[in-house]
């Protein structure tokens, strides 16, 4: 094959390599979301990064999470991410209990201050740095 050849070669590789995910760099993020000290279970925690796809995790009761990317894989891009917040309404269409739960947590003045704040990707001021895998602790104060 020639050089010519080679090398076309070679950048179409890459760039299905590139199309395909293989320079993303997933690192695992777990944490624990707060207001003042106190976790804050059912919200849905979205890192949204500069560039590439978004990483989300559900809080338990305890208020902790475990990121995942958009593709199923764990963990958050490396990189600067925009982390905003929305009440998990998965499956409360058809659960009465859980339509409950999630009209008393609408209901909650702390829930609705958390909301206000941080329940957008254009007016959170929440940003973080991720630069490797950590276990974070995610003030929503």
């Amino acid at each position: 094959m020639s050089r010519r050849g080679c090398v076309l070669r070679a950048a179409v590789m890459l760039l299905a390599c590139l199309a395909a995910g293989c320079g993303e760099r997933l690192v695992r993020v777990t944490g624990t979301a707060t207001r003042h000290g106190k976790p804050v279970p059912n919200l849905v925690i979205h890192f949204a990064p500069e560039r590439g796809l978004r990483s989300f995790a559900l809080t338990d009761q305890d208020g902790k999470f475990k990121m995942l990317y958009t593709d199923g894989r764990e963990g958050v891009l490396v990189g600067t991410h925009k982390v905003w917040v929305e009440l998990n309404t998965a499956g409360a269409k058809d659960d009465p209990e859980q339509q409950r739960r999630l009209a008393a947590q609408r209901s909650d003045p702390e829930i609705a201050q958390i909301l206000k704040k941080y329940g957008s990707a254009e007016s959170t001021p929440l940003v973080l740095e991720i630069k490797e895998g950590r276990e974070i602790n995610l003030p929503l104060d």
